[in-house]
């Protein structure tokens, strides 16, 4: 693998601002990785990671784009995994061909095409037809594509309804698909060279203390306390979670596109000394 390296421009250098978590076409986000990054060039951002579901296809064209734009991204994924709520973790600074992170990403995929296949099926069962409107996707097929398909097709009025009525879990549609469990990710994310973070811990239904406390003991390297819905009460709890267990504090604002409009790119970032280090540390790792 060619070495990474990052040399900001003289007149930026003064800028780290960052967003550690964000989404292209490669899975379920609405720009491409190139797109992607002239609109982090575009909001100010002075250093960016792609972090697709549970792939890292998207990365070389971003950091091509990025190189040709003075942008550094940081090659990034964020897996799901087998956990009694939702628990997604980001696997930050991986190397994107190293064999462990390549295996488990097939096996992702594989998964993936299983549970899309069932949920497809519900849908034609509901007389509910997605496929045109799939038709041209690229990359890792998840249930946000689905949900615009469905929009698309004039058979609800808006995603939100999507996985209100069909696509969210308990629901007409719903297909659960078989995941990593929370140790084996955490395993593959370090074995790739990366650091791992609990993804919006914000959006978590169940004892964050607990849970953290857990996964820093089996390898868990960070939090993304940092993110646009996260409240300060919230924001001042992971950044005490984090000190009391060493572990990073990452900012992401999870952007995907014009469907999330709260999720702007940037807007989790705060000017605040624990995301400093943070930006610090993956700077010097490129």
């Amino acid at each position: 693998m060619q070495e990474r390296k990052i040399i900001l421009p003289r007149e930026e250098q003064e800028n780290w601002r960052f967003d550690f978590h964000t989404h292209t076409t490669a899975s379920d986000g609405a720009n491409s990785p190139r797109e992607l990054v002239g609109l982090a060039r575009e909001a100010g951002i002075a250093f960016l990671a792609l972090a697709d579901h549970d792939t890292i296809s998207g990365y070389e064209e971003a950091a091509q784009e990025g190189r040709e734009m003075g942008l550094p991204v940081l090659p990034a994924l964020e897996m799901d995994t087998e956990f009694p709520t939702e628990l997604h973790i980001l696997g930050l600074g991986v190397e994107p061909d190293h064999p462990v992170l390549l295996e488990a990403m097939e096996i992702a995929l594989e998964r993936r095409e299983r549970r899309n296949q069932g949920m497809q099926e519900r849908l034609l069962e509901l007389e509910m037809d997605p496929r045109p409107f799939l038709q041209g996707q690229a990359g890792t097929i998840t249930r946000m594509h689905y949900a615009r398909a469905l929009r698309d097709g004039g058979f609800v009025k808006d995603v939100a309804e999507a996985f209100e009525k069909y696509l969210g879990v308990g629901c007409p549609a719903y297909c659960t698909v078989e995941r990593f469990s929370p140790k084996e990710v955490l395993s593959i994310i370090k074995r790739a060279g990366g650091i791992s973070a609990i993804a919006h811990p914000s959006n978590l239904h169940c004892d964050v203390h607990a849970l953290v406390s857990e996964l820093a003991f089996e390898g868990l390297g960070g939090l993304e306390a940092y993110y646009p819905t996260a409240t300060p009460g919230q924001i001042s709890t992971f950044v005490s979670l984090a000190r009391q267990h060493r572990l990073l504090v990452s900012c992401g604002s999870d952007y995907h596109g014009p469907d999330r409009p709260k999720n702007r790119l940037g807007s989790s970032w705060q000017d605040v000394p624990e995301l400093k280090t943070t930006f610090d540390l993956f700077r010097r790792m490129m």
